[in-house]
């Protein structure tokens, strides 16, 4: 199998896909409606991004000591809370 480089020499990073994969991303490019795959490839690596944010706060979350217990009356409350934001 070949790698093609994907982009132009003017791009930062340069990268390489597999002739295989090349198709792929040229298809979810035009699909999704990027203007180049260098677009496609960045909004991944930002979604990439933002998981691995979400893990480290879930994980940050579910070793921390227990507060009070979350049922209704505590969603009850925040809704309360959130309305009296949105009056303001």
């Amino acid at each position: 199998m070949r790698a093609r480089k994907l982009g132009n020499e003017r791009d930062r990073y340069g990268y390489f896909v597999l002739d295989n994969l090349q198709k792929f991303v040229e298809q979810q490019t035009a699909g999704r409606g990027y203007d180049t795959s260098r677009k496609y490839v960045r909004e991944l690596i930002r979604h990439d991004k933002d998981r691995q944010h979400l893990r480290e706060i879930l994980l940050e979350g579910a070793s921390s000591e227990t507060t009070e217990p979350v049922d209704a009356a505590y969603f009850d409350s925040l809704r309360a809370r959130a309305s009296r934001q949105r009056s303001r």
